[in-house]
């Protein structure tokens, strides 16, 4: 998975879209949106800015590495932070 599509992926989850209601707004299909989102094809710069749009979000962040729009590293984070959790718990009872 490449940058944009890692991007493209996280920010649909966070709106609370499916790849079928992208794909909807685009006019493809949501087998198109899962190989965009998987790296395995590119896209136009008006499908970018289509995107965007239909996030509402900045274009600039669809092709921005960083580690607040990489869901695996909030992920690791979100877990880290629960493990830590129930060790405080563990050793308050």
């Amino acid at each position: 998975m490449n940058t944009l599509g890692k991007n493209i992926k996280y920010f649909r989850n966070l709106r609370g879209y499916s790849q079928l209601n992208l794909g909807d707004h685009l006019k493809k299909s949501q087998n198109w949106v899962c190989k965009v989102e998987a790296g395995e094809i590119e896209i136009s710069d008006e499908h970018k800015i289509s995107i965007a749009e239909f996030l509402n979000i900045p274009i600039e962040k669809l092709e921005i590495e960083t580690e607040v729009n990489n869901p695996y590293s909030i992920q690791n984070e979100l877990k880290n932070i629960k493990d830590l959790l129930g060790e405080i718990v563990k050793k308050i009872k």
